[in-house]
């Protein structure tokens, strides 16, 4: 019956509200995007253990869509209670404003506002008094883990040196003004600085796809003949240079190394099989740790001691036998096995710190 909930709360989000209280999620990714669908499912699963009304609006990698979608929610006869946005394309600003305009009380998820977006507009709870706060997960120490491990593996492997003596590296960032990809680009560069021998040739943006990865990789590849380590800032763009390499002849975990970061069916087997080096995931827990933050929040259990602006860290990296025990007890997004009121301070009456991240989960 509890998984026929979250389908609900999936597939038939405009229902009349029924639960505790209210929540709108406008999910930046598309709707058969998996690393997205697999955070909605998260999400749904939290909801449905706390009781809360979840809404999941889709906005199909469409930054435009994204303010129609809050645009939709604040016209609405019904409101929600609480509105969850992304700070994807740097539209988080908008969004909040429409928001605190239609008394929505609003948390920011996976993205926080960039430095030059938070002198424009402040912090939660000032200009916008109805932003009540923000979740993030530290996407700087996700794009350091998954660099360090790929470089040592390289460094390891003996044969991916060019003639000059140094290991090339290719980096496949997401896209220019999106803090987590700015953010896992700095990880990379600290990362970078531990390693002398290493050359960066060129950082490109796939746009977080695989097809664009694969096409800027084919020409790439044949710009930087030596390169054989890619460190990518997600899943999809890792597969996507892996079928460049492919396509030459040469085979990812022996002839080439490649990072990646998400939780994908696909990505934890690519693990297993040892075609990705090094895989970092976790982030996609954001969305359930929000209802528990909500659900707190809204039985007078205020968040605020622990600060407004909080920032996990939620990546782990996922070896083999990690994977393996990610793909036994979740599957397909079972989700639905993890008992979130535990995790409620309202409801264990606890005072101590949220402890969210996905190790415990698979421990």
């Amino acid at each position: 019956m509890r998984r026929l909930f979250i389908l609900l709360f999936l597939l038939l989000p405009h229902l009349a509200w029924s639960g505790e209280f209210s929540a709108v999620f406008i999910n930046p990714g598309k709707s058969d995007e998996k690393y997205w669908v697999s955070v909605s499912r998260f999400m749904a699963a939290a909801a449905a253990d706390l009781n809360i009304d979840l809404e999941v609006r889709y906005a199909e990698r469409d930054h435009v869509r994204m303010i129609e979608h809050v645009e939709a929610v604040v016209r609405a006869a019904k409101k929600p209670d609480y509105l969850v946005i992304v700070n994807e394309k740097a539209a988080a600003p908008e969004m909040l404003r429409m928001a605190d305009e239609a008394g929505i009380k609003t948390l920011v998820l996976l993205n926080r506002l960039d430095d030059t977006q938070t002198l424009a507009v402040g912090g939660p709870r000032g200009k916008f008094r109805h932003w009540i706060g923000s979740l993030t997960p530290d996407n700087t120490a996700a794009g350091y883990i998954t660099a360090h491990a790929l470089l040592q593996t390289a460094r390891k492997s003996g044969h991916s040196y060019g003639p000059d003596g140094k290991l090339h590296l290719i980096a496949i960032a997401g896209d220019r003004s999106t803090p987590a990809s700015v953010q896992r680009l700095q990880g990379l560069d600290r990362a970078l600085r531990e390693f002398p021998e290493i050359q960066l040739d060129q950082i490109v943006y796939g746009e977080w796809l695989q097809d664009r990865a694969k096409d800027q990789m084919d020409v790439l590849a044949q710009r930087y003949p030596w390169a054989r380590t890619v460190w990518a800032a997600n899943d999809l763009m890792a597969f996507g240079a892996m079928d460049s390499f492919r396509a030459r002849g040469l085979t990812p975990g022996k002839d080439v190394f490649f990072s990646g970061i998400n939780n994908s069916r696909e990505a934890l087997d690519a693990v297993i099989d040892g075609s990705l080096s090094q895989l970092a995931a976790g982030h996609f827990t954001a969305g359930g740790w929000a209802m528990v933050m909500l659900y707190d929040y809204h039985h007078g259990h205020d968040f605020a001691d622990q600060g407004l602006e909080l920032n996990y860290p939620l990546f782990t990296l996922i070896d083999a036998r990690a994977a393996k025990r990610f793909l036994e007890r979740f599957g397909e997004g079972r989700f639905d096995v993890i008992d979130f009121r535990r995790y409620s301070r309202a409801l264990t009456h606890s005072k101590a710190p949220y402890a969210f991240g996905l190790e415990p989960l698979l421990r």
